[in-house]
């Protein structure tokens, strides 16, 4: 070695060494916070040691305190320690007693300080549950259980066993393929140890063939010999009672267009003989579909394939909506959302599968805690309980919770959270609930719903095998005075299992009410069921019928009828009790709640059930934007109750019509030539009146819309220096809604050479952050633009689609980020914050905000903007209102879904045109 460059390492080695033991001395120990408790759960007699372990850098001896706090699932403290701890040789470990008497979930924290410090220098935490013992049930009665997960590899069976969890839909069974390695998967996976694993915890797994016998171009299937021979092999090593056939293709061929009965059809027949061929046989469950589909399930049951599966499946997620009131699905490419609530949908699926004898299962269904539209450990927790029984009692045979775990880094997002398993194994508090559900409900019977003074109450009764009572009673909105009727029930339980003394009030989180005999009446209100949907479909001018199944005698009595809504009384038609609300024929668009009173023949009880008008608008409108002198075809076809003559009449603009006159037979769709005239330039609009009284109106928007030009502020300003009050606005009427909204909208263009500006007014009354890779589920805004209009009308390599999500921070400012998505061939793939395009977000006023946008030329695929030049555009601007956070989407020039709407491509779009 030379002896200088020795040297100098040397030097280097002793100032590198001093100063690691200098930053040593002034930083902060690491804390970290255990229990002795196996697994994180507390035993049966609330003992257990909470494990404080400090480490440090620094080996002097060093004096802290740590203030330890233990604190429930109500966030109430129960316990405050301040514990004097000394590191030792770089390490200190202490052990401290506590004790819980209840079940639940609980949480240790642990701020550490300095010996004479006044700030925490580093804090921990620990979470642990205490569980109510499972069920002990017959193998039998594991199988006929509801409560199930989702689950995948390395899945946790025997604390599903400790959680009360019979079944596990189980995702890595795909990749048995086409079991060319029975027992192992296609890529070797040791699918016989799951297998036993869960036998020996008494789960039962239902496989899912996911991605096993997809065709290479992804719009079909293998062929049926492949599909049947591989079902056969996999059943003879494998003893399933059921087979999941796939999770959520449907989403895929409904790209390809051959999301079909006959597709799907030679699949599930070739899958369920090769199992009917097999030593251990099962049943077909049908494809997990991404929501609830009434019509493709009623084509699957009155098919030719009917004979060769046992269940449907269906998914369907709430969002932040409580499961009660719920009326949209956020599950992931879900196709429509009809105007019924999650319980109507459950009831019609599950009702149509079981008059054919098939199970309905819902095979996904959950909510996140901390990603996505999360709700937060407290609500996940009650959530869980209320969304499996409200799934039994709308005729659910199982179902699946999503996910057993939480999805670690570095993805982050919407279903990430679900987990009764957080990233650090712990149990959630929804775990708790879990189990406290099994041991109530899962081997007990669904009797019915008894109602009382307010919808707002749910009660779900259930028979046990002993013959005594279990009510599952908890409210939605408020809480709600406990009726006297729960007053005779021998024991009560919260919604972890501890018994409660003397409740007094229900609220969000479920309790359940053990009864020897029932209450007085409620047996009759238990035969009291409504037969039709909860959200009544109607249309202006006709009637809206209810239907209910109830003891002979019944007294139904409307109540709270919304102004042009009329009585028409009750009748009885076949054994069912029929009541009619007339409509108006000038009542506008939207829902309006209305109530009936049920009451038995003698008095003895009576029950308020609270329902939901949905009135739809009158024609149903398809029309693209105008060019001045041509012809324009409208299509329009009757909504429900509204075939006959229609009458027609110009109100606004310049144009001619091809008939005064219409007649429309339900369900057929008549076309009307509209012909603008030369210089048309303004909304065209026609009034359509039918025989009788019911009127609509039709707008036909121009399809150029001149833009003025505005001073360009900078790069990196997303306003110009000044907006012209002239031209480029697009007013509220504008906009087409599909639901009912009475905040206004404006929209505003503005052009300069540099680039495209845009401003928008919109309302909100709670302002959330959006995650642009679900931008849909949340707040948000889409620009749509071709920038060669002279191409193809569909989507082209010059068509683009941005969208804009706030972002709120946690001291309550506000930004936009704006993204692309890959719409087309005009970008590689979609652009999560595209930092060359500039926004602000703004509040203006308690309600109103402002949003602006610049987006340069070459973003557009444009070198710069020139006066007379054309871009395609349209807008759509979604909105969460109410405490509900009902969707309401606004669009601009017409609707988005549909054979016309802006989804299809630019050839329904309107065309900015720049002038100066």
């Amino acid at each position: 070695m030379n002896f200088r460059l020795g040297h100098s390492c040397l030097v280097l080695m002793v100032a590198a060494l001093t100063s690691a033991y200098t930053m040593a001395e002034s930083r902060a120990p690491s804390l970290s916070l255990f229990s002795d408790a196996p697994e994180g759960i507390i035993p049966e007699d609330g003992k257990f040691k909470c494990v404080i372990k400090l480490q440090s850098w620094d080996l002097k001896s060093q004096d802290y305190r740590l203030n330890l706090t233990l604190v429930d699932f109500e966030g109430r403290e129960l316990s405050r320690d301040e514990v004097s701890l000394k590191i030792v040789g770089g390490r200190s470990v202490k052990k401290i007693p506590m004790e819980v008497s209840r079940y639940g979930s609980y949480r240790i924290k642990g701020q550490l300080y300095g010996a004479s410090a006044s700030e925490p220098l580093v804090s921990a935490k620990v979470d642990l549950v205490k569980l109510v013992a499972p069920p002990e049930l017959t193998e039998q009665q594991r199988l006929d259980s509801s409560i199930g997960v989702n689950t995948h590899a390395m899945a946790r069976f025997k604390m599903f066993e400790r959680l009360g969890i019979h079944w596990a839909r189980d995702y890595q069974w795909g990749r048995l393929g086409h079991g060319k390695y029975i027992p192992r998967g296609d890529k070797k996976e040791d699918l016989e140890t799951t297998y036993n694993d869960a036998r020996a915890a008494g789960v039962t797994i239902l496989p899912v063939m996911r991605l096993a016998f997809r065709n290479e171009k992804e719009d079909g299937f293998d062929e049926p010999e492949v599909i049947r021979t591989a079902a056969r092999r996999m059943a003879d090593f494998y003893k399933f009672p059921f087979w999941h056939l796939e999770n959520e293709y449907d989403a895929r061929l409904r790209e390809t267009k051959t999301n079909t009965v006959e597709n799907w059809g030679s699949y599930i027949k070739a899958f369920d003989e090769g199992l009917k061929q097999s030593k251990n046989g099962g049943e077909v469950v049908l494809n997990g579909t991404s929501g609830i589909y009434l019509d493709e399930t009623m084509a699957f049951l009155e098919s030719e394939y009917e004979p060769y599966f046992g269940a449907i499946s269906y998914h369907y997620y709430t969002g932040l909506v409580p499961p009660e009131i719920a009326d949209e699905n956020f599950n992931n490419h879900v196709a429509g959302s009809p105007d019924r609530y999650l319980s109507d949908e459950l009831r019609l699926s599950n009702d149509a599968a079981h008059l054919y004898g098939k199970e309905a299962w819902f095979t996904e269904t959950g909510y996140d805690a901390i990603y996505g539209p999360s709700v937060g450990e407290y609500l996940q927790a009650l959530y869980l309980p209320r969304i499996y029984l409200m799934s039994r009692w709308a005729g659910t045979d199982k179902v699946f919770w999503f996910f057993e775990r939480d999805v670690r880094k570095p993805r982050e997002t919407k279903f990430d959270s679900c987990g009764l398993f957080r990233t650090d194994g712990s149990l959630r508090p929804n775990a708790a609930t879990m189990v406290a559900l099994s041991a109530n409900t899962a081997a007990a019977d669904v009797l019915g719903r008894v109602h009382f003074d307010t919808d707002d109450i749910w009660c779900i009764v259930l028979k046990k095998d002993s013959g005594s009572y279990v009510a599952a009673a908890w409210s939605v909105a408020e809480k709600q005075k406990l009726p006297d009727d729960f007053k005779s029930a021998s024991t009560v339980q919260d919604v972890f299992g501890n018994i409660l003394d003397e409740p007094n009030a229900l609220g969000p989180s479920l309790q359940y009410f053990t009864f020897e005999k029932l209450p007085s009446g409620w047996a009759g209100k238990l035969q009291t069921r409504l037969l039709s949907t909860k959200m009544v479909n109607a249309t202006p001018g006709n009637s809206a019928l209810v239907r209910f199944d109830a003891p002979a005698g019944t007294k139904f009595e409307w109540k709270e009828l919304a102004p042009g809504m009329i009585d028409e009384g009750w009748t009885l038609v076949d054994g069912e009790f029929h009541g009619k609300v007339g409509l108006a024929p000038d009542i506008g668009k939207g829902r309006r709640a209305f109530a009936l009173v049920a009451t038995a023949h003698d008095g003895s009880w009576s029950e308020r059930h609270e329902l939901t008008l949905a009135i739809r608008e009158p024609l149903k409108v398809k029309a693209v934007p105008f060019q001045p002198g041509q012809p324009v075809t409208v299509s329009l076809s009757p909504n429900d109750g509204l075939a006959g003559k229609w009458h027609l009449k110009l109100e606004e603009g310049q144009a001619r019509l091809s008939a005064n006159t219409l007649s429309m037979s339900e369900g057929e769709t008549v076309n009307l030539v509209v012909t603008p005239d030369d210089n048309s330039k303004g909304n065209i609009e026609i009034s359509a009146t039918h025989d009788n009284g019911a009127s609509a109106r039709i707008v036909l928007l121009p399809g150029v819309m001149e833009i003025p030009q505005v001073a360009f502020a900078g790069s990196d300003a997303p306003s110009p220096q000044k907006w012209t009050r002239d031209g480029g606005l697009l007013a509220d009427k504008n906009f087409t809604r599909d639901a009912e909204n009475n905040d206004p909208l404006q929209a505003r263009f503005g052009w300069a050479p540099e680039g495209l500006y845009l401003a928008f007014v919109f309302s909100n009354e709670e302002m959330r952050s959006g995650d642009p890779k679900n931008f849909w589920k949340n707040d948000n805004i889409e620009v749509f633009i071709d920038s060669d209009v002279s191409l193809d009308g569909d989507w082209h390599e010059q068509t683009r689609q941005f969208f804009f999500v706030p972002k709120v921070e946690s001291d309550g400012s506000l930004s936009l980020i704006p993204s692309q998505w890959k719409r087309s061939d005009a970008i590689n793939a979609s652009i999560f914050n595209d930092e060359r395009i500039q926004t602000d977000l703004r509040k203006a006023d308690e309600s109103r905000y402002v949003a602006e946008i610049f987006i340069p030329a070459n973003v557009l695929g444009l070198d710069r903007i020139r006066k007379g030049d054309e871009l395609g555009a349209a807008v759509a601007v979604r909105q969460y209102i109410g405490p509900w956070r009902t969707r309401v989407d606004s669009t601009w020039p017409v609707g988005k879904e549909g054979t016309t709407g802006l989804l299809r491509g630019s050839k329904s779009w309107a065309v900015l045109r720049f002038e100066s």
